[in-house]
């Protein structure tokens, strides 16, 4: 346990010169100027019980729910699921996937990879039994959309 006069006098220097730093940057500081070597959760500790630090939970950013849409093709969700779907009876495969929004109905076909010619045929394949949908829902991930900016030619 380090003594109370060690305490006083790094919250002291923290209040003086280290305002606003977290704890493991000012446990940093207080080591490389000062010379005086505490543990950053010592330190966070010690600016808590002295109302210079509070505890910060970085909170994700809240999605909100839609509601379903009432009715079949309003939004297809797409997407491939890699997986051994054989379990080791052959090699590992992608199940290109549509579920329907509004149905949860499912359409699938396997391939060898996940790439634009699986994702058209794929699509290809649901239109021929389903019909086209209003719209098709991707995730996040650029295999069927480019993140790069249109060169000049692609804009004419």
């Amino acid at each position: 346990m380090l003594p109370k006069k060690v305490k006083e006098k790094v919250i002291r220097l923290y209040k003086e010169k280290y305002k606003g730093f977290g704890p493991t940057l000012a446990s940093e500081k207080l080591l490389e100027l000062e010379g005086i070597k505490i543990s950053k959760e010592t330190l966070r500790t010690w600016l808590i019980e002295s109302g210079d630090w509070k505890k910060v939970r970085k909170s994700r950013t809240h999605r909100q729910w839609r509601e379903r849409k009432h009715y079949l093709g309003e939004i297809v969700q797409m997407d491939g699921s890699h997986h051994d779907w054989l379990e080791g009876r052959g090699s590992e495969l992608v199940l290109m996937g549509y579920i329907d929004d509004a149905t949860n109905t499912v359409f699938a076909r396997f391939y060898d990879y996940e790439g634009t010619i699986p994702a058209m045929e794929s699509f290809k394949h649901y239109i021929k039994k389903n019909g086209i949908p209003m719209s098709v829902y991707l995730d996040r991930h650029t295999t069927y959309k480019s993140t790069g900016k249109p060169a000049i030619e692609d804009e004419l």
